[in-house]
């Protein structure tokens, strides 16, 4: 889904952008092909669930903005993946920080879109949408700049978790609807954080990612048993 991104050898030493690989390729093969298999289900399905909304809240043909949302924000993730491989910055080597960010965004677009069904304009929508997208591009890039060898298994593991997510987001709205379908994509980000950031000794991480974990398990049985946060068609302004 997301190219490699190609590194400059502006702005940054040989030797800085190296470490910052080998750091990032420290990750196990492993967990690198199921971490960028999650992030890719969870980009396609959180893609189709936007169609959904899109859908209600907007006219039929607004509906490819989710697709165009979807390339715009991988692009950026990838681009900010190249700047911060460039700059030997250590966020990149995190995945696990970068899935409960991305857990967190997929909450709060959740909340913030059945709470304000607000058909206004396309922009805003379009910008509380984009974050997940650029988190999943930086993931992806990242992890396939940094495991150059095993670009072809990472990219099955990307084809192959698109392909489960795509499929299984249909069934997964049948049963819970969009609002509560996009709080368990969070909880789906977020439970495989919990092991890395654990594995990885980041203490501070993985206090961010057990938060997290309650949050969105809150949230759901909310959702399930409450019916919250209600949505109503009518209410849409």
């Amino acid at each position: 889904m997301v190219p490699t991104p190609t590194l400059s050898s502006r702005g940054g030493s040989t030797a800085a952008r190296t470490n910052a690989l080998d750091k990032a390729g420290a990750l196990q093969l492993p967990l690198a092909a199921i971490a960028i298999a999650i992030a890719s289900s969870v980009s396609l399905a959180f893609e189709v669930l936007l169609t959904r909304l899109f859908s209600l809240l907007f006219e039929y043909h607004y509906v490819f903005v989710a697709t165009s949302l979807a390339i715009c924000g991988l692009g950026l993730g990838a681009a900010w993946g190249a700047w911060l491989l460039t700059h030997n910055n250590r966020t990149l080597v995190r995945p696990g920080g970068i899935l409960v960010a991305l857990a967190l965004a997929l909450v709060f677009d959740s909340l913030v879109f059945s709470l304000l069904p607000w058909a206004g304009a396309v922009f805003v929508q379009v910008i509380l949408a984009l974050p997940p997208f650029v988190l999943v591009g930086l993931l992806l890039s990242t992890l396939f700049a940094a495991r150059p060898a095993e670009s072809a298994r990472l990219y099955a593991s990307d084809l192959l978790g698109a392909a489960v997510g795509t499929v299984a987001v249909l069934l997964l709205i049948v049963w819970s609807g969009v609002f509560t379908a996009i709080l368990w994509l969070a909880l789906l980000a977020v439970l495989p954080a919990l092991f890395l950031t654990y594995t990885s000794g980041d203490r501070q991480a993985f206090r961010w990612a057990g938060g997290t974990t309650a949050l969105v398990v809150l949230l759901i049985i909310a959702g399930q048993v409450f019916d919250f946060p209600g949505f109503n068609a009518a209410d849409i302004s």
